[in-house]
């Protein structure tokens, strides 16, 4: 019989295998093509399984490569791009809120007053923003032409 007869044989502690390299220039080339796409195209119908079929991949390798390379996830990349465009649509024209969210890629504009007012701190509705903006710009503007005239 044995004397370590009943004891737990030792175990060495296994790291997480390590990827190849060629798999982390992958992951990379595909987080930087798919945001390019979807930063091209903001307003197209742009889905977690619409965007691998055009790059060549998987739904779950873009999942992978946006969490991993990009630190975010596929819906959060593609709402953040979308309100960015929306954002300087409303400062910089004087487009109607419905003409902006069906221009950044909302069929509905209460989805889109949704998501900009969640996004917002204040929680402020679309037409808000625009008119803050713009008024925080004219007496921007304003405080400006004062200090340059003294």
């Amino acid at each position: 019989m044995s004397a370590n007869r009943g004891t737990m044989p030792s175990l060495s502690v296994v790291s997480p295998p390590r990827r190849r390299p060629s798999t982390e220039v992958a992951f990379v080339a595909l987080f930087r093509e798919a945001a390019a796409a979807i930063e091209a195209h903001p307003a197209g119908a742009i889905t977690l399984h619409s965007l691998p079929e055009r790059l060549s991949s998987s739904p779950r390798q873009l999942r992978r490569a946006f969490a991993e390379v990009g630190g975010t996830t596929f819906g959060s990349f593609l709402r953040e791009v979308r309100m960015a465009r929306a954002a300087g649509l409303l400062t910089e024209t004087s487009l109607p809120v419905h003409e902006i969210a069906a221009g950044v890629g909302y069929t509905e504009p209460s989805q889109f007053t949704k998501a900009s007012a969640a996004r917002t701190a204040s929680r402020r509705p679309p037409t808000g923003y625009a008119v803050r903006v713009v008024r925080d710009g004219q007496l921007a503007q304003r405080a400006l032409e004062i200090a340059v005239s003294r």
